[in-house]
C-alpha cells in the first residue's frame, strides 16, 4: 500500500508557515490568537466589542442621544409624556457629555432633569391638554346668546333676530309675552325654532 500524499493547502494559506496556517484556520470561528501569544477573552469577534466600547466612551454623547431618540419613538405610542421628559433627560445627559462634564455627572443630569420635568412640567401639561374648551358648533353655539324681537313672542309663536338671522321663537315662560324690540336670551334651540326668556332678568 502507497503511503497517500497529505492534501494541498488551499491557495490563501500557500506559502505560510504552519503556525500562520493554523492560526488563519482558526479565525473562521473567532478563535485567533494573537500574534504576540496572549490569549484574548470576550468570545468571538471581542476585538470589535472591545472597540464599540472604548468609541461609546469617548462619545458618550452619542449613546445618550441615541437613548432620548428611542424615548422620543415611544412617546409617540403612548402619549402620556412621561417618556417625553425622560428623553429631555437624556438629551440633558447628553449635553453634559458633550461638554465634557464626568460620567457620573452626567447620570445626575439626565435623572435629575427627568425628575423635574415628570414632576413639574408634566401635571402642567396635562392640565393644559385636558382642561381645553370644548369647542360648540352649529346650533348648540346659539345657545346662550342675545337676540332681538322682531314680532311678539309668546308661548306659541314669534319671531327674533338672532345671529343675523330671522327665527321664530317662544317664550320660555308660558305665560309671559315679549314685545317688538326687547332684548332677550336664547335658552335653548328645539328644530328650527327659538326658545327665549327675557334678557338682564
Amino acid at each position: 500500500m502507497t503511503a497517500r500524499s497529505p492534501a494541498p493547502a488551499p491557495r490563501r494559506l500557500r506559502g505560510r508557515s504552519p503556525a500562520e496556517r493554523r492560526r488563519a484556520s482558526a479565525s473562521r470561528w473567532g478563535n485567533v490568537a494573537p500574534l504576540d501569544g496572549r490569549a484574548r477573552s470576550g468570545g468571538v469577534y471581542p476585538g470589535r466589542v472591545d472597540g464599540f466600547l472604548e468609541w461609546l466612551s469617548d462619545n458618550a454623547w452619542a449613546g445618550w442621544l441615541g437613548v432620548a431618540i428611542v424615548l422620543g419613538i415611544v412617546e409617540t405610542a403612548s402619549l402620556d409624556l412621561v417618556f417625553l421628559m425622560l428623553a429631555v433627560g437624556a438629551a440633558g445627559g447628553a449635553a453634559a457629555a458633550a461638554l465634557g462634564a464626568p460620567f457620573v455627572v452626567q447620570i445626575l443630569v439626565a435623572v435629575l432633569g427627568s425628575a423635574a420635568l415628570l414632576g413639574v412640567v408634566r401635571p402642567i401639561a396635562q392640565r393644559h391638554l385636558t382642561s381645553a374648551p370644548a369647542l360648540t358648533t352649529g346650533t348648540d353655539a346659539l345657545v346662550g346668546r342675545q337676540a332681538i324681537v322682531v314680532t311678539p313672542v309668546d308661548r306659541f309663536s314669534g319671531q327674533v333676530k338672532l345671529a343675523g338671522e330671522l327665527w321664530t321663537a317662544r317664550t320660555f315662560d308660558e305665560h309671559d309675552v315679549i314685545p317688538a324690540g326687547s332684548p332677550v336670551d336664547v335658552y335653548a334651540i328645539e328644530g328650527a325654532t327659538a326658545i327665549v326668556y327675557r334678557a338682564n332678568e
